[in-house]
């Protein structure tokens, strides 16, 4: 009988966000024994042990270490991880990208693109927040390149490091992350915007930053306003950059102060059980990002039936499909055109929205997981068998 697997997950820099939430719900939808895997040994920073669910094959460690300097998070991964790791453990995963220099095979995971975005990384102004993309590119890239197996959320991505780091063309996997099962809804109708003593909301779900255009997205609105006086945008997220933020927040002033209404507002960050209502109020999503990955507020307006427009930058055509209107998210006139073509047609919105949200319900956490752990099983297999296939010729 073949001996059951002992998988190791190093979370030593997944502290809170996206990070936390993919791994979370691989974990809360495995099915381990059909992987033959017996055990999962997950080290993980303290602030966020109660984000995973508690399992009888899962053992949480929780490393203080994790949430202290780079030089205390670096020794603890380098001793003491490495040294239990390979007592313990016969393969290694690593959603947080930077590999862990052991005898245990490493299967690491890309899920932030923006450090591998030239255009993008290049935006940021010389300081730490440039630094650190610029270091994260190389550890990653790295890390990527000698790993005995990759996880890629999408093929854009593949693509996009192999062109800067030498993938090889073995050990890949496209892996997907899914939908939660909260955000899906059937609209039964959509809005006659041109409604004049209506409300037709649009909203953007995103961290105000550069990349994501949140200026060009409300110069759109404020242009669309007099012609559409049912419209208002509501920005929903976080602050990324305070300095486009302030500049953001002025636009913001002025498109208001313009439309003699509040035509756009800033709502803040919301909580994870607030979205789908946020969604399921609106009646148009746009995404605007010229730099994701798999985004998953892109994946959840899909679910909630919105008509969607979107960047032209890639994943988002090959995410979205035909299933939504696609912009220049550097022109605030493209922008505006896409949400017209909408505002013009009840039946686009309708036609985009079901097939967007048939689209979504391919995106399953149940099938991210499945096809996460028999991945990683089979690294440790093909690990075994190459090492076991040595010492014999040995």
């Amino acid at each position: 009988m073949e001996r059951l697997l002992t998988i190791g997950i190093d979370a030593s820099n997944i502290r809170g966000g996206g990070g936390v939430k993919h791994l979370s719900e691989v974990l809360r939808h495995a099915r381990p024994s059909s992987h033959g895997v017996g055990r999962v040994v997950l080290w993980a920073p303290c602030s966020v042990h109660d984000a995973y669910d508690r399992r009888p094959w899962l053992e949480i460690v929780s490393v203080p270490e994790f949430e202290r300097g780079l030089l205390q998070r670096y020794f603890w991964r380098t001793f003491r991880l490495r040294s239990d790791l390979e007592k313990r453990c016969q393969v290694l995963f690593v959603p947080g990208g930077i590999a862990l220099k052991t005898k245990v095979p490493n299967v690491v995971m890309s899920q932030n693109l923006q450090p591998f975005a030239d255009s993008e990384r290049r935006s940021v102004r010389w300081g730490r927040s440039r630094l650190r993309l610029e270091v994260l590119r190389v550890l990653q890239g790295r890390s990527l390149s000698k790993a005995a197996g990759r996880i890629f959320l999408t093929g854009f991505a593949l693509d996009l490091i192999r062109s800067q780091f030498p993938i090889p063309d073995i050990g890949n996997r496209e892996i997907p992350h899914g939908v939660d099962k909260c955000f899906f809804v059937d609209r039964p109708s959509f809005k006659d915007a041109a409604n004049p003593h209506g409300d037709y909301r649009i909203v953007y779900v995103s961290t105000i930053n550069g990349y994501k255009h949140q200026l060009e997205v409300v110069e759109a609105v404020s242009r669309l306003a007099e012609r559409w006086p049912s419209l208002s945008l509501s920005l929903v997220g976080g602050v990324y950059d305070e300095t486009y933020y302030e500049n953001v927040l002025s636009r913001i002033r002025a498109a208001n102060g313009n439309a003699g209404r509040e035509i756009v507002r800033h709502v803040g960050k919301v909580s994870f059980d607030e979205l789908p209502k946020v969604y399921r109020e609106a009646d148009m999503s746009v995404f605007a990002s010229s730099c994701e990955n798999l985004p998953n507020i892109l994946l959840e307006s899909m679910a909630a039936s919105l008509p969607i427009v979107a960047s032209t930058y890639s994943p988002m055509p090959q995410v979205l499909g035909d299933s939504g209107v696609y912009c220049d998210v550097s022109s605030a006139s493209s922008i505006a055109d896409a949400i017209e073509s909408y505002l013009v047609s009840p039946e686009l919105c309708r036609k985009n929205a079901v097939a967007a949200n048939r689209a979504a319900s391919g995106y399953s956490w149940a099938r991210t997981s499945d096809m996460t752990f028999q991945f990683l099983a089979s690294v440790a297999r093909d690990h075994s068998s190459q090492c076991a296939s040595c010492q014999a010729i040995e």
